[in-house]
């Protein structure tokens, strides 16, 4: 049974173990997979429904809106940041794999078949996996980027086959941003990102998983090969963004519009083949309020529609691209964040010290073309050492 356990490893957890060292960032392409796609996503985003393009005042402005970096209060360094998420489907999928692994005795074709079962008409996502260490003041930020995804199915009852998909963005951003106007109130940021993508895409029959166990056919040879023939392609990037304060309500509840254009660049593709998907740019609007109440409760509201233009997905689904959400935050320390998040309900809270944060989020994607058609439950944390 060790075989078996090999080619499940292999199989599904390919560019796990391969993105931990060149970050491979994962995305099923079969028709069904219609998600929006980022480079890098934040936890404190994703609790809040993935409202944020009003707000984003730290590093993650680079992703988001780069005129958040204009409003950043305090100088920070974070060195030893690190994004780990998974679906619910891989938790139950995983202990399901390995209860089957346990009790297979000799019979390699039935615990084949019921591993393709585990996966069938399913996606099993393992990510975003991140790692972002960044230098972030007022006006600036510059840091390092890598994240990675995987995910993996099954199809096709009569004749199975098990696909996983893994794709990776390792790169460089930097973001500046400005204040003008009186009291501050229009903020303006650019940021330019230069990034290497890398993706690997294998489909797997019950054959060539037979094969594999019974002959120990050698297949790391075949994927290494794939990465750098039709896997690799190279980016340069570039984001604008404004938010501007509202002149009406100021004390009160301190309304304020965003707008960002993201990701205006080139990817170039080794080959003319290539598996690798595009970076395709966006335009973003956002409205929100920060009520605060005794100046030991500060609040965000937000409602954002991203992708005005449907450039980043095929499908052309307008609830999918609206999100709203909230956060309170209790003496600049304790965060408590909801939102709703393509249709779906999300959750998030938050740890802030001076040396150490952490940040939690449960949210929804919807991988269908529209919203209700098939959903991805998740769960991601973020720990980050800081001086």
């Amino acid at each position: 049974m060790k075989k078996i356990k090999y080619i499940f490893l292999f199989t599904f957890f390919l560019t796990c173990s391969h993105s931990f060292h060149s970050t491979a960032y994962g995305q099923a392409k079969i028709a069904l997979d219609n998600e929006l796609l980022s480079i890098v996503k934040s936890v404190e985003a994703l609790g809040m429904g993935g409202a944020y393009y009003s707000k984003s005042n730290n590093k993650y402005a680079a992703f988001y809106n780069p005129a958040g970096i204009a409003r950043v209060k305090e100088s920070s360094i974070d060195y030893l940041p690190l994004t780990l998420g998974v679906d619910s489907d891989a938790i139950s999928s995983l202990s399901s794999v390995n209860n089957i692994i346990s009790n297979a005795g000799s019979s390699t074709d039935t615990a084949i078949d019921s591993i393709f079962n585990i996966f069938m008409g399913k996606f099993v996502t393992v990510g975003p996996i991140t790692f972002f260490p960044a230098y972030t003041r007022k006006g600036f930020s510059v840091g390092f980027f890598s994240n990675t995804t995987l995910k993996a199915t099954a199809y096709n009852n009569a004749l199975p086959e098990l696909q996983a998909v893994a794709r990776s963005d390792n790169g460089f951003t930097t973001t500046f941003g400005y204040n003008f106007l009186r009291d501050d109130a229009l903020s303006f940021g650019v940021s330019f990102k230069a990034l290497v993508r890398a993706q690997v895409d294998r489909t797997y029959t019950a054959f060539d998983l037979v094969d594999i166990i019974v002959n120990q056919k050698a297949i790391f040879g075949d994927i290494i090969a794939d990465l750098f023939e039709n896997g690799l392609a190279f980016g340069a990037f570039a984001s604008l963004g404004i938010i501007y304060d509202l002149p009406f309500l100021k004390s009160e509840i301190a309304p304020r519009i965003g707008i960002s254009v993201n990701d205006v660049g080139y990817l170039f593709r080794l080959n003319d083949s290539s598996n690798v998907d595009a970076i395709n740019p966006s335009m973003n609007v956002s409205l929100g309020i920060s009520p605060s109440y005794y100046n030991t409760i500060k609040s965000d509201i937000m409602i954002d529609f991203v992708d005005l233009f449907f450039l980043n997905s095929n499908d052309k689904s307008i609830l999918k691209r609206i999100n709203i959400g909230a956060e309170v935050l209790f003496i600049d320390t304790y965060a408590l964040r909801v939102g709703i998040h393509q249709g779906y309900p999300t959750f998030g809270a938050g740890l802030k010290f001076k040396y150490f944060s952490l940040d939690y989020a449960f949210y929804t994607e919807e991988l269908g073309y529209d919203v209700g058609q098939f959903r991805d439950f998740r769960h991601v944390v973020e720990i980050n050492f800081k001086l």
